[in-house]
């Protein structure tokens, strides 16, 4: 999809072996997962859901959409998998195949979490209004959650998965945190040290994927903001969910980029399960906000 997987296995009572061997199954999953979820393969599952609307889901795919559908209602459709045709037309799918690129509509009819119908009986989905989903901002951390769940089946401890900055680490032997440096947005140096026992992590930003547009003047970022069906201007400005799902983080860190850092960090508030940390620049300035609980991650000298 894009992007590397890393896998980190520190438990010393695992066998080289045994640990390499899980190592191999993990990335057999994640190839096998790709070919569900990426909309970069023609044939991909995902992909055949969007030529034909409606689909008989693998048990894959439809717990990717059921959990998409439930963080678009939280976000109040600031996650959106229905986005693709703006994604299409602000030239933010350079790099799909035109082939893939040619099936998404001309149309913004079908944009919006409520066309896509969810059998939950029969795990049958369906496409309304000529919706196009792309999982891209959901598909790496349940990625990541599956990996996990692999080693945590065969007993094995003290495990980080981490696809592309969407993670989730394992308890340690030990009881040792892992340290998670959060980057300063826009830059290459860290604004930020988590320290993460267990539970999923992932950051969202507005200037990952950039692309300048000549009639605005300014750089459009790759989230787009569902109520205005246009990107938003690069800002910079970066948002870190720490939650205990890396799929949830994931989809979450978009959805609340769409929000805005006050109304991302009510949400995180509102939920018993889910801490936010944003770092984006108000009036010129550097600024870091973030929910009540979510100092506990990191001491109070990396604030700035």
């Amino acid at each position: 999809m894009g992007t590397y997987l890393q896998v980190k296995l520190g438990d010393p009572a695992v066998s080289r072996e045994k640990a390499l061997n899980a190592i191999d199954e993990a990335f057999r999953l994640a190839e096998y997962l790709e070919k569900v979820l990426s909309i970069y393969y023609p044939d991909s599952e995902v992909n055949v859901l969007n030529r034909s609307k409606s689909l008989n889901a693998s048990e894959d795919l439809y717990s990717v959409i059921s959990i998409a559908e439930k963080i678009g209602r939280s976000t109040d459709g600031g996650f959106d998998i229905t986005v693709a045709p703006v994604m299409r037309d602000s030239g933010l799918y350079a790099a799909l195949p035109e082939k893939i690129r040619d099936t998404i509509p001309a149309g913004y009819g079908g944009l919006g979490w409520r066309n896509v119908e969810i059998d939950r009986a029969g795990r049958k989905i369906e496409l309304r209004n000529g919706a196009w989903v792309d999982l891209s901002g959901i598909a790496k951390g349940y990625i990541v959650d599956r990996i996990y769940g692999l080693f945590r089946e065969k007993g094995i401890k003290g495990v980080l998965v981490n696809a592309g900055g969407d993670m989730y680490c394992g308890p340690r032997p030990g009881g040792k945190p892992w340290n998670i440096g959060v980057r300063d947005p826009g830059s290459g140096s860290i604004a930020i040290v988590l320290r993460i026992y267990e539970g999923a992590v992932a950051t969202s930003g507005d200037y990952e994927n950039v692309v300048f547009n000549e009639a605005a003047g300014s750089y459009f970022s790759h989230i787009i903001d569902p109520g205005s069906e246009v990107p938003l201007i690069e800002a910079p400005s970066g948002i870190t969910v720490i939650t205990g799902s890396a799929a949830r983080a994931d989809a979450l860190a978009t959805g609340m980029m769409a929000m805005g850092p006050e109304r991302a960090v009510l949400l995180a508030e509102l939920q018993d399960d889910v801490e936010v940390l944003v770092i984006d620049e108000k009036n010129g300035e550097k600024r870091t906000v973030f929910s009540k609980g979510a100092e506990r991650y990191f001491p109070g000298e990396y604030l700035k």
